[in-house]
């Protein structure tokens, strides 16, 4: 006969007292006595709750192996059995070496005396001292054995109460049960790190949904639930930003979506920032990019839109608000390295007079026009001189004073493209559910 197996083990085995509350601490602990609260409790108290279930499981296990049978987590309908068979083995072997006749009977049960008959209230069916043998393993009838099949149903449920509270501190799935929306439970045949959060109330069926991906909706009969993640704390509707995109976040893209493939978001979203008719006046989605819209109207909804958008913490504007682009008010100062300097007008190399008269002249104005022209560079407007005539026979220049002549400096820009922006890294804009 193969050996037993057991794969049952001791969780925090090493009991590291840093890492573990003692056992004053754990019996005054607000967590133990009132249960959990929003929030996080220390790892020390996981530590040690985890602990003491475990090492009561454990002792459990080992009683099992040791009565030849296996105690393995695979299948619970075996575990059971397994149990059962250990708990018949123990108590006959124990009762076989202390129990031979009715005397012995009377001094196990604390020195009371008790008659066949009295000893029949423990099954209701009528036996005779022979008929009793079978606590010491003698030969018994069918009819006889019945009282164990009675005290191993009652077994059964006490063990399975005991297996649910040593589980989990969350209730388990059951069968044929009514469930409202916010409902949690944990299902066996889902990964220890998963629960069961209810989105659509109803009655459970009567077999446990199977395994499912986190963020995945499971129809159970009436029920919808939704599969979420223990080490997943974030609320729904918060936003992170990431790298990748994780099981039961979706992309703050802008996206439209089924309200009833996330009810939990879409009653987010209606009880907070959520763009629709009902505001007077009514919100452009395209000024509030970071609230939801409501989609078709009936079926769909859409999500937050990050999507090129920087974001700018404020505790004085409408959270998800797009404020427009904007330049602020400043000056752009071209100055001289001296205080004062000349524009030079070129040299005249040939001989040339300079004619002015009392007319008003319009620099670089129109062919006929008297008065001398400069060149539109200079940027004159009009001006009267008396009449003087004067020959220039060698090479010479114009020297121009800036005072007397309005003009002006380009500052031409060297940026490039629509957007102004630092060096930056993209990162993604992701939203729980």
């Amino acid at each position: 006969m193969p050996e037993p197996q057991n794969n049952f083990l001791i969780f925090n085995e090493n009991n590291n007292p840093d890492t573990t509350m003692g056992d004053a601490d754990y019996a005054s602990l607000p967590y133990r006595l009132n249960g959990v609260t929003v929030g996080r409790a220390p790892l020390a108290v996981h530590n040690k709750m985890y602990r003491q279930w475990s090492i009561m499981t454990k002792a459990v296990a080992d009683m099992i192996e040791d009565k030849g049978y296996d105690a393995l987590d695979s299948d619970l309908t075996d575990l059971t059995d397994n149990l059962k068979s250990s708990v018949k083995d123990l108590a006959r072997d124990e009762l076989s070496t202390e129990i031979t006749t009715v005397d012995d009977i009377n001094t196990w049960k604390e020195s009371i005396t008790a008659t066949p008959t009295e000893i029949n209230t423990l099954d209701g069916i009528t036996a005779d001292v022979n008929e009793l043998n079978i606590l010491d393993g003698v030969t018994a009838s069918t009819a006889e054995l019945n009282y164990s099949t009675g005290l191993t149903g009652n077994i059964q449920q006490q063990i399975n109460a005991i297996t649910g509270v040593m589980s989990s501190p969350f209730p388990t799935w059951n069968a044929s049960t009514p469930y409202a929306v916010g409902d949690i439970c944990i299902a066996s045949n889902f990964n220890s790190y998963k629960y069961l959060e209810c989105v659509v109330a109803g009655t459970s069926g009567t077999t446990m949904p199977s395994n499912a991906n986190v963020g995945q909706l499971v129809t159970d009969n009436e029920v919808k639930w939704l599969v979420c993640d223990f080490r997943d704390s974030a609320p729904v509707g918060a936003f992170r930003s990431d790298m990748v995109q994780r099981a039961g976040w979706l992309k703050a893209n802008g996206a439209e979506i089924n309200r009833a493939d996330y009810p939990r978001l879409w009653a987010y979203a209606v009880n907070n920032n959520l763009v629709n008719s009902s505001y007077t006046p009514p919100l452009p989605l395209n000024d509030y990019p970071g609230f939801f819209g409501e989609g078709d109207g009936s079926t769909t909804f859409t999500l937050p839109n990050f999507e090129d958008y920087f974001v700018r913490y404020s505790f004085t504007r409408v959270s998800g608000h797009k404020q427009a682009s904007q330049m602020a008010s400043h000056t752009h100062t071209c100055q001289d390295h001296t205080d004062s300097h000349d524009h030079t007008s070129g040299n005249q190399s040939a001989s040339h007079k300079h004619q002015y008269g009392n007319d008003l002249a319009y620099v670089g104005g129109p062919a006929g026009s008297s008065g001398v022209v400069y060149g539109n560079s200079y940027g004159l407007t009009q001006h009267s001189f008396t009449t003087k005539t004067n020959n220039q026979d060698t090479s010479h220049t114009h020297t121009i004073n800036p005072k007397s002549i309005t003009h002006r400096h380009t500052i031409n820009s060297t940026g490039s493209g629509s957007n102004t922006y630092p060096d930056n890294i993209a990162m993604q804009m992701y939203i729980k559910y």
